[in-house]
């Protein structure tokens, strides 16, 4: 049955365990292998497939739906296009990371959420020549909570927008502390995520955060991966060249690890 977009159930009754279901699940992978024609083009479509079985994951059918769930997003997960079964373990990693989510809610709002300054040095002069904001969370029940735990839990959540705002705001606010106080003009790198980047107000943002601080625009420049440039190359350019307009400087990181050229 469909239940509502790309997602659907499959019921397999008298299976005894879960060897029929995975005997399923690998057929329907088989014929994802083959091409669909529509419109006579051929287009290629990958499925992924969580399992859940009675009674050992649920006497419910509604228990039994959120287990095989947990499930499909761990085979997500684990690359997309294959099938993941149901464990304990899953279901205590899904109530972490809802605990995890509504912890990271609170921290914007409880100011736990630091912006802390890797230097960039000049190692003939040994002269500071610019700073990369990082952002750091200090959880009051976790401690110092690792940024790979957080920041994509942001990224899927959503959350990476506020945060990505206050740490844009917070660091150009710094950095004309800086200025003021007659250091040397460095120059401020932000990192943009993929959330970010597709903003439609993203140019707006920084430049009212620009004017809000006073900070010249020369002094910010914001780092965007290569992955995230290319994946809408019409979006990429407009919007790059309103950003440039600016006066603000780009930069592309862990550039040669997708597919684009040097042109």
């Amino acid at each position: 049955a469909r239940v509502g977009g790309d997602e659907f159930f499959l019921a397999l009754p008298n299976t005894g365990d879960t060897r029929g279901a995975e005997v399923a699940a690998r057929k329907i992978l088989r014929v994802f292998t083959e091409p669909f024609t529509v419109d006579m083009h051929e287009m290629y479509i990958s499925a992924s497939l969580g399992l859940s079985s009675y009674p050992a994951d649920g006497a419910g059918v509604d228990a039994l739906v959120k287990n095989a769930d947990t499930a499909m997003y761990r085979a997500k997960a684990n690359g997309r296009n294959t099938f993941a079964i149901y464990s304990q373990e899953m279901g205590a990693c899904v109530s972490e990371r809802r605990t995890l989510e509504t912890r990271l809610r609170k921290a914007i709002d409880r100011g736990e959420l630091a912006v802390y300054y890797q230097p960039k040095v000049n190692l003939r002069t040994r002269q500071v020549t610019g700073m990369e904001a990082l952002v750091r969370w200090h959880s009051e029940e976790l401690g110092i909570v690792p940024p790979m735990l957080f920041i994509p839990l942001a990224e899927e959540t959503g959350l990476i927008e506020p945060i990505g705002e206050y740490v844009l705001r917070t660091a150009c606010a710094q950095n004309r502390v800086f200025q003021l106080a007659s250091c040397p003009r460095l120059q401020l790198a932000v990192n943009l995520s993929v959330v970010q980047f597709q903003q439609p107000m993203l140019v707006e943002t920084v430049k009212r955060v620009l004017h809000e601080t006073s900070l010249p625009p020369h002094l910010l420049e914001l780092e965007i991966t290569e992955s995230v440039a290319m994946q809408n190359i019409e979006h990429t350019i407009s919007l790059l060249r309103n950003l440039d307009d600016l006066g603000v400087s780009i930069a592309i990181d862990d550039f040669g690890t997708g597919y684009s050229s040097f042109s």
